[in-house]
């Protein structure tokens, strides 16, 4: 996504100065109650110059205000984002990690990079229903899927780009 994009999120979440939007930025986790943990470690730092010149050019379009050493995100910038990154907000509630839970499929994608959005957004909802990560894009976790997050697949186009297969714990071990 872009940097501007980027500090639309980290903005709908909470109002911030300078230094909330450097840090977010500088430790990966621009996306702090979506994609924590699933950006790339190797990422560069965006620049400082380059969080100010976005910040006015979002305020420029009125996406953002600056009042008292704060930035907050207006209407215009949550309808924004509402109506440009709504696919990429997580659809299924976070499970809480049981151990108990019987995991048998697991989940292999090669999803395109034009499509990087989506990718990401997958791994998310992933982790939300009880997956674990392999790699990148083999997961294993609890069956069966519910059936909204299947048609949530076919509706996004990249039910074509995944593949499930029957197993059990003792194989993956």
């Amino acid at each position: 996504m872009s940097l501007a994009k980027d500090l639309l999120i980290i903005l709908s979440s909470r109002s911030g100065g300078y230094e909330l939007l450097r840090r977010k930025m500088r430790y990966n986790d621009t996306y702090p109650y979506m994609y924590k943990g699933l950006m790339p470690n190797d990422q560069q730092p965006t620049s400082q110059r380059a969080i100010y010149t976005t910040l006015y050019r979002l305020q420029k379009n009125n996406l953002v205000t600056h009042r008292e050493h704060e930035w907050q995100i207006t209407k215009k910038g949550k309808a924004y984002i509402k109506a440009k990154l709504a696919r990429f907000l997580p659809h299924f509630p976070k499970k809480k990690p049981l151990k108990n839970i019987p995991k048998s499929m697991i989940i292999i994608f090669d999803i395109p990079e034009r499509k990087r959005g989506y990718r990401d957004w997958l791994r998310i909802e992933l982790r939300n229903l009880g997956f674990i990560m392999l790699q990148k894009s083999v997961w294993f976790g609890p069956a069966p899927l519910p059936h909204k997050f299947i048609e949530l697949l076919q509706n996004i186009g990249i039910m074509q780009n995944m593949k499930f297969f029957k197993a059990s714990e003792e194989e993956i071990a």
